[in-house]
Formats: structure tokens, sequence, C-alpha cells
């Protein structure tokens, strides 16, 4: 191998090896206004009718909401009795000043217009079954309520491809409408009623685009969940249209409220052998530019704080480039 060609490889190992552990050039990491608390479960291991992308929808979930400031309980495949373990767990953090969110990704149903979440320790799909061996969701809004913290989150992509066969006449397709409570908000993968779809990818169509869409800066909640919305009809060919209920009475930004392409002041700068040309503030890159490495590697995209933040591509001498959303300097979503 050629010391050029090893110098290359060896660059690129560095790199990735920073995005894998969290070592960052720039560590200034913006402080939250208040705290950021969710429970994350993803159930896909079913006797009855397994389901692909859940566990990925969860893991990927944690990591996104770990990055924007959430601390995350995490559950995969979980029993009944570990899913109100943990719900017990989540909300005894909850409190004022507080935002909470309950993320589920895996089989759900109704039956009389009560939602429950289905565990994996279901091993006979009846109606009693769900009724008695499942978590009502509307435990989990009760439990949240009880709490008395300042907004609540709850995001359901459940009802995946609806396993009860044609003999189960008293449970209904899809969820239902659940009842909010103040300060709160209520997502559905789909509308009531209709089932969503468990995808062919990484990920279901709808937490594919909530991934997508969680990290962009200046968008309130409201909007974010409606970006979702447009995107999921779009791949699904309106066949799924995501579904949400708010009686929030704050304003909330996933990823801050300011798009930092709205800091416009251009400046160079210098940190040892590097060299940054783009948009800045208080002496560090903020906003769209472009960082030049001396060994031949570039970063062109957003910046916050000093940090990769946002879209952006990172180039390698060789060709090689990593391109997606970056948050605090890691890589959370890749374009294809």
């Amino acid at each position: 191998m050629s010391s050029h060609r090893f110098l290359l490889n060896y660059s690129r190992l560095t790199f990735l090896c920073s995005l894998l552990c969290g070592v960052l050039v720039f560590s200034i990491q913006p402080a939250q206004a208040s705290e950021r608390v969710a429970l994350v479960i993803g159930n896909a291991d079913y006797s009855f009718a397994p389901l692909t992308s859940p566990i990925n929808d969860a893991r990927d979930m944690t990591r996104a909401l770990q990055s924007l400031g959430f601390e995350v309980i995490h559950k995969e495949n979980a029993s009944q009795q570990t899913m109100e373990e943990a719900i017990l767990a989540f909300t005894q953090k909850l409190g004022k000043d507080t935002v909470g969110l309950f993320y589920y990704s895996g089989h759900g149903a109704q039956h009389k217009e009560e939602n429950y979440l289905i565990p994996t320790s279901v091993t006979r799909l009846s109606v009693s079954d769900v009724k008695y061996k499942s978590v009502a969701a509307g435990y989990v809004l009760a439990e949240m309520e009880g709490a008395a913290n300042t907004t609540n989150i709850i995001i359901l992509d459940a009802c995946r491809n609806n396993p009860f066969k044609s003999g189960f006449k008293s449970m209904q397709k899809g969820l239902a409408r659940m009842g909010n409570i103040d300060g709160s908000l209520i997502a559905y993968a789909t509308s009531p009623g209709e089932v969503a779809n468990d995808g062919r990818g990484r990920n279901s169509p709808y937490t594919k685009y909530l991934l997508k869409y969680i990290h962009q800066q200046g968008l309130p909640i409201e909007q974010m969940f409606k970006q979702v919305r447009l995107a999921v009809k779009r791949e699904t060919n309106g066949v799924q249209t995501p579904w949400e209920f708010s009686s929030l009475t704050r304003d909330f930004y996933f990823a801050g409220k300011t798009p930092i392409r709205e800091q416009n002041r251009s400046c160079t700068l210098k940190f040892g052998d590097s060299l940054y040309q783009g948009q800045c503030q208080n002496g560090i890159p903020h906003g769209y530019g472009k960082m030049k490495y001396s060994d031949g590697q570039f970063y062109k995209g957003d910046f916050s704080n000093g940090l990769r933040h946002g879209r952006g591509t990172h180039y390698f001498p060789d060709g090689f480039k990593m391109s997606g959303f970056w948050v605090n300097g890691i890589l959370t979503y890749q374009r294809k």
C-alpha cells in the first residue's frame, strides 16, 4: 500500500471513529431551557405476526432524541410487565418544566374505542389477550398527566399491517382517537381507524421521516409533523396519512428555534492548519460554511456553535463522501 493511500485510509478511519465515539473538534453544547425525558419502546418479535422495523425505529429514535438533549429510557421486545415498569420509571422523572415524550413502535389495536399497545409477551392473538395482557395507551397518557409536566408528546407508530383476522369483529382496524390533556400532542403514524405500513427498509415510512425532520432547526413541533405527513403521503402514494391532535400551550422546537442559515455574518477563521470560510458568530463557525483540513478533507454545509449541525457533506481526497443530517458533529441520518 502506498503511503498516500495509507494516509487516506487512516484519515478516514480517524474521522469515522470521531463520529462513533463523539470526539468533536469544538465542544460547545447549547443549554436546554427545560428538562427533556423520553421513553422509547420497540416491539417486533411477536410469535403471531413478527415485524421488521420497530427495533431499528426505536434504536434510531433513541439516538436522535439523545442528540437533542433527551434523557432516554429504551426498551426492546418488552413484556407487559417491562412496559408498565418502564412507564412508571419514565413518569417518575417528569415534573414542572419538563418535556415528556413517549414513543412506541410495534403492534397496536383498538377495542371499543380503547387503544392497546401489544407487548411481545402476548402469544395468542385474541380479544381477551389484547384487553388484559397489553398496555392501554390511555394509561400512559394518564400517568403523564399525573406528573403535571409542561409538555407531553406521545408518538404511536403502531397498527402495523393489521394482524387480526376477519373473525375478530370487535377489534376495530387501526387506533382510535385519544382524549387530549392540556399541554399535550398525540401523533399517530396514520389516520384514526387505518393501518400503518411497516416498510421495506431500515425504518417504517413514518419513523424514517421523523428522523429526517426532527433535527431541522426553526421548525415548531406542529410544522415538523406536517413535513412528516407530507413526506409519508408522497412515499405511500396517499395510502398512509399521519395524524396529530394537539392541545399544546407552549411553543416547542426539537432542534432549536432559529434556523442556523439566518446567521449571515461572513468570516474566515483558522484553527491550526484548518481553514473555515462562511458564516460565523462570536468567532466560531455558525451557519453555512466550508471547513478545509490540512490532509485534503473538507466539510461543506451547516454549522452550529462550531460543530457540524444540519445538512452537510464531508468529502475525502479519494472521492469518498458522507452526506446527510448532522447533530452536534455526528452524522445521524445519511442521504441515499
